[in-house]
């Protein structure tokens, strides 16, 4: 079974744990814990999201239930309501229990909150996008990076974009599109499997010493293919019309359903990825009163 096939929420703290319809957005918003509310009210309008446990404190009880549940690894992700002075970087796999009760215990002692999901391969991910939209307004520009890339590539400005395409996403509409030179993206290939490289250290390192770090700038460089079921195309390969009517139908539900629910901003993003036994799957919306 797609262990995303449900929405699945969960709020806890050291004596309580609310699931579903019984976690109150507006208590969310008091305490300004944006990214969870953001995935909370997209799964209630009908976006696919991933099942999302959420530590306000630790609670064993409760992440031995997920174990259970979803089986590890998890993917550790944060939120937070004051932006740390030096953020973690999250969105990679915790293999044991002792590594998820350390990581998640390090970012509660920095005032930071764990968000757990069933793993999630960010090095699987056939295209990643940014969906750039405002209330009022249906043209929306998508930003998408391709196969072995992901969406903290586009929202991190880590990576140029492999592809622009504007969309009015109330008639359906394409109405321009532009990809990356075949050069551009070369470059962008080699960068990217250094980060990769970087990234399977840091993640030995976060399970071998139970803690997150803000950068990975510690780790070796190397722009070999790292081993393992890692696909990086030779050349882009621009996204197909099925995944992008299908993603347009997404931004509008958000765009109808769900910016209405989040704190006010000129301008959201909504940051999605593509997997092939998956589909579209939404990692979060912010707007501008969210710092990165």
């Amino acid at each position: 079974m797609d262990r995303f096939s449900t929405n699945k929420f969960i709020l806890a703290s050291k004596a309580r744990l609310l699931e579903g319809s019984s976690i109150d957005p507006a208590s969310l918003h008091k305490q300004g814990l944006y990214k969870f509310l953001s995935l909370l009210e997209a799964a209630r309008s009908g976006v696919k999201t991933p099942p999302t446990l959420l530590l306000l404190e630790w609670n064993e009880k409760a992440v031995k239930s997920v174990i259970d549940s979803w089986s590890l690894p998890l993917m550790i992700r944060l939120d937070y309501t004051v932006l740390p002075k030096n953020k973690n970087l999250g969105g990679i796999p915790l293999h044991t229990y002792q590594s998820v009760r350390s990581v998640c215990k390090s970012l509660i002692s920095q005032n930071c909150y764990p968000m757990l999901h069933p793993h999630l391969d960010r090095f699987n991910n056939k295209y990643s996008v940014g969906i750039l939209m405002a209330p009022g307004k249906a043209d929306s520009l998508i930003e998408v990076v391709g196969e072995g890339f992901d969406a903290s590539d586009i929202r991190l400005g880590s990576s140029l974009f492999h592809e622009i395409i504007k969309v009015d996403i109330l008639r359906d509409l394409i109405l321009e599109s532009m990809s990356i030179s075949k050069d551009d993206y070369r470059k962008e290939r080699t960068c990217r499997i250094t980060k990769i490289n970087k990234l399977k250290q840091y993640i030995d390192y976060a399970n071998t010493n139970g803690t997150l770090l803000p950068s990975l700038d510690v780790f070796k460089l190397s722009e070999k293919m790292p081993k393992g079921e890692i696909s990086i195309p030779s050349e882009y390969n621009p996204i197909p019309k099925t995944y992008l009517s299908d993603l347009t139908r997404i931004a509008f539900t958000i765009w109808d359903k769900v910016l209405s629910t989040l704190p006010q901003s000129k301008e959201f993003v909504a940051s999605l990825s593509f997997l092939e036994k998956t589909g579209w799957i939404l990692w979060d919306i912010y707007g501008h009163w969210y710092a990165r």
